[in-house]
């Protein structure tokens, strides 16, 4: 579909929300037109942006199900207006979420009609599932005793981590996939007890590495294949090494910092490559396997046919503004967490499990056919939650689009004000940070109350040693201030075996702010256009490296020339 024409012919208008120029292609045009959807009036990002407003998944916060009154974990505050019920009670066959099912209104906005069923239809208070002893955990599944999970499957014992697959053992990582014994890794594929790696493969028993390949034994290294006991990227014996490595007191949060700030002006020294695809055919983008004509995609692979999406993977095709898609999902628009065969989707929120044929629904399970509809399950031609037979059904949805195209609301993401979440709850703060008064001027929700404490703390760093196992106390009952934030935090015991286990230094961020350092880590969701910077090549490339990074950023060619 996305054919090399698409660069010659486009369009550029100017964005309502934000004022620039961005582009829609023949090609864009062309999906728009198979799923018929006028062409967006808004860019890129800002469409990335209000559709993240509206994905909570690392806020969690203790309440009661108001089903079975039990207590249970949710990314949704106690004060908010909305219904909850535990994960059982919300499967539960004892409740139907037809019950809710309201006229349509044709005097009031479907903005306000909507509102009003959130405020009635239960919502699970996570989406996690198949998982044993992992109450902290969002959009994930068949995990056990892992601890602050989000957007991972198939972990044993793994906490603080987000993104990680087939993991064991890890702390603190992200985007991982079959590694163990692993801590602050990003990026890393079957690496076994590794510390503080970037963007590595086949890695083990290293600390500190970048861009490397299946390296054992090194330290401080960039870009180094199959390489063993080399430290800053220099060849070492064994002896050498092992004496070196004794000779570091890991324990020690004063040499974890030298070590960092070394490693980073180290890295600098050494090319990166422009952008991490890899058997891509026709596409732009970052962190891509396996991909073919895709735009704007940031973390893909298996996918044919999309843009501008984020974490879009395993036989998805042909879907474009797309947070979160996956596992055969296909013509899919304007859509978060779309999953497990569905099909035909515009403008809604969580559908999965066969779904197909939706229009702004929100937790919609198997249904079809639906239209504005809460937490329908396998039922078809629903409005608002009220049923309607087929024909019905295709006689009231034409007169609702007509309706809304009335208010210039047809082919537009919800309004964030429909947002379950205070702006500051949702991945939208952690891509576009806004203060308060910014986010309310432009429409989206907030809330005052996020939890946590502050001026709480036990103890102070500065009467904490250096190596916290000079500490004479009990780390587990201390009430600890975030250097960053300043919010308090505690040490869980597992964590805090973990670090006295492998030797590590205990972290001065809260964990929410050392998962905000692992994101940023990697490069923005951003695309520049910029030319090699090796002398003499000519090459030109879309790269997420600005220019103004201090970077050495190479094209391909010129990349493998140098670490080969």
């Amino acid at each position: 579909m996305r054919s090399e024409l698409c660069a010659l012919s486009y369009c550029m208008p100017t964005c309502k929300n934000c004022t620039t120029d961005f582009t829609i292609t023949d090609a864009d045009k062309t999906f728009y037109a198979k799923i018929d959807v006028p062409e967006p009036t808004r860019c890129p990002q800002c469409r990335k942006q209000r559709r993240l407003s509206f994905r909570n998944e690392s806020n969690f916060y203790l309440t009661k199900c108001q089903r079975c009154h039990k207590e249970t974990v949710s990314v949704y505050s106690p004060n908010k207006p909305l219904v909850v019920y535990c994960k059982d009670c919300w499967w539960g066959e004892d409740w139907n979420p037809l019950d809710y099912g309201q006229e349509f209104d044709w005097q009031k906005s479907f903005t306000e009609q909507f509102r009003d069923l959130m405020a009635v239809v239960p919502r699970p208070a996570l989406l996690h599932s198949e998982s044993v002893n992992c109450d902290y955990s969002m959009f994930s599944a068949n995990n056990k005793d892992c601890y602050m999970l989000v957007q991972s499957s198939n972990c044993e014992e793994c906490h603080y981590c987000y993104w990680v697959q087939k993991c064991r053992n890890c702390l603190d990582s992200a985007f991982c996939l079959d590694c163990e014994l692993c801590y602050q890794v990003v990026g890393g594929e079957k690496c076994y007890n590794c510390f503080y790696c970037n963007n590595c493969s086949g890695c083990l028993d290293s600390r500190f590495l970048l861009n490397c390949r299946g390296c054992k034994n090194c330290f401080g290294c960039v870009n180094l294949n199959n390489a063993q006991y080399c430290i800053f990227n220099e060849q070492k014996t064994k002896t050498e090494y092992e004496t070196f490595i004794q000779s570091v007191d890991f324990i020690s949060y004063r040499h974890y910092r030298e070590y960092q700030e070394k490693f980073y002006q180290f890295s600098l020294q050494h090319p990166r490559r422009f952008a991490e695809i890899y058997q891509a055919d026709n596409s732009t983008g970052n962190y891509l396997k396996r991909v073919k004509n895709v735009t704007m995609i940031f973390d893909g692979y298996d996918i044919e046919d999309c843009s501008y999406g984020q974490h879009v993977l395993r036989e998805v095709k042909d879907v474009m503004d797309v947070s979160n898609a996956a596992r055969k999902a296909e013509l899919v628009y304007e859509s978060v967490q779309a999953v497990l065969n569905v099909y035909q989707i515009r403008f809604s929120l969580f559908p999965r499990q066969g779904a197909s044929f939706l229009d702004y629904c929100d937790h919609c399970v198997g249904a079809k056919n639906c239209f504005g509809c809460i937490a329908v399950r396998n039922q078809k031609y629903c409005i608002l939650n009220k049923q309607y037979s087929e024909k019905e059904y295709t006689v009231v949805v034409p007169k609702i689009i007509n309706h809304l195209k009335q208010t210039g609301k047809w082919g537009e993401f919800f309004d964030p004000s429909l947002s379950a979440f205070g702006y500051n709850e949702t991945n939208a703060m952690e891509f576009f940070p806004l203060t308060k008064k910014a986010a309310m001027t432009q429409g989206f929700n907030w809330e005052d109350n996020t939890g946590g404490t502050f001026g709480q703390e036990t103890i102070k760093w500065a009467n904490m040693p250096d190596r916290f196992s000079d500490y004479a106390g009990d780390l587990s009952r201390e009430v600890l201030t975030c250097s960053d934030c300043r919010r308090n935090y505690k040490l869980v015991a597992v964590e805090l075996d973990f670090y006295k286990k492998y030797s590590l230094p205990i972290p001065r961020q809260c964990p929410k702010c050392r998962h905000r350092e692992r994101i940023t880590s990697r490069n923005p969701e951003q695309l520049y256009h910029r030319a090699c910077m090796n002398a003499g090549c000519k090459n030109e490339f879309e790269t997420t490296y600005s220019p103004a990074r201090p970077e050495k950023v190479y094209c391909e060619a010129c990349y493998q020339k140098e670490i080969y």
